[in-house]
């Protein structure tokens, strides 16, 4: 006959290598779910976030769009940063040059304007809204979310260019970051049009020079977007044209084409960010 004893050993036993067994199950489960599964609920949290700030900045470019084409006097957007920062950044210099025959010699129009980019970072993506476009830059480049309001169109036998100067700005640093919901106001300053026309001088044909002086990854979007826009309308068959990257780090757009009639809107809008 077992002893009780030894019987109630083994039950013992038997427990216990139960307990740390399924402690053991527990704590490596616990493990797995702290490494990844608070990781992912974390990637999750910050794509959440990235995609309401960007519906944010959407928003802001409507309201944008509303002061440079309709003449609203100002608008305001709210945007929640999520932990990330909002702030202008350096101005990217806009030109716009045509250039004519008068009386038998070449004459030279420049038009140009320093718009200062509004810029939400998030770690090492940025939504930036710049003239009208919003850009979304992250590490592997740089897409074009929203396109501006440049127009490039055939009306009859004349080549149509609209250039839009829409001219963020403020006089003094304009900087926020942390968790908290800001409010970035835009006012109209002023607001004008100019008009060069194929009219006013001696030839049918005026040369345009559109150049935008940005970053290298910006650079790259608008080159991208000029290109396929004034090809589409005036027809240019030439692979490399109508326009290139040049200067340091290729981060100037130079584009060149044959035009007509040339509209520069200009609206010079001061911006105020409120936490």
């Amino acid at each position: 006959m077992r002893s009780p004893a030894r019987r109630r050993s083994r039950v013992g036993a038997t427990e216990l290598l139960g307990f740390v067994l399924i402690f053991s199950l527990v704590a490596s489960t616990t493990g797995l779910v702290y490494v990844y599964g608070f990781g992912g609920l974390q990637d999750a949290r910050d794509a959440t976030a990235l995609d309401n700030a960007e519906r944010a900045m959407d928003v802001f470019a409507d309201n944008v769009h509303d002061i440079h084409n309709r003449g609203v006097p100002n608008r305001a957007t709210e945007i929640k940063l999520y932990g990330a920062s909002i702030g202008l950044d350096e101005p990217t210099t806009w030109r716009v040059n045509v250039t004519g025959d008068v009386s038998g010699s070449p004459v030279t129009r420049s038009y140009s304007s320093d718009i200062e980019p509004l810029v939400y970072a998030a770690g090492d993506t940025e939504l930036v809204y710049t003239n009208g476009a919003l850009v979304r830059a992250q590490r592997g480049g740089a897409v074009m979310m929203r396109e501006p309001s440049f127009v490039f169109r055939r009306i009859g036998d004349e080549n149509v260019t609209v250039v839009p100067f829409v001219e963020t700005r403020s006089p003094t640093a304009q900087h926020v970051a942390g968790d908290t919901t800001v409010l970035v106001r835009t006012d109209l300053a002023i607001s004008e049009t100019v008009v060069e026309t194929a009219e006013n001088y001696d030839d049918g044909d005026l040369r345009a020079n559109l150049t935008v002086e940005t970053t290298p990854t910006r650079a790259v979007v608008w080159e991208r977007y000029l290109d396929a826009e004034i090809a589409d309308a005036y027809g240019v068959s030439d692979p490399d044209a109508p326009c290139e990257r040049v200067g340091a780090n290729s981060a100037t757009v130079a584009c060149e084409f044959d035009v007509q009639r040339v509209y520069v809107g200009i609206s010079r809008i001061d911006l105020d960010i409120a936490a």
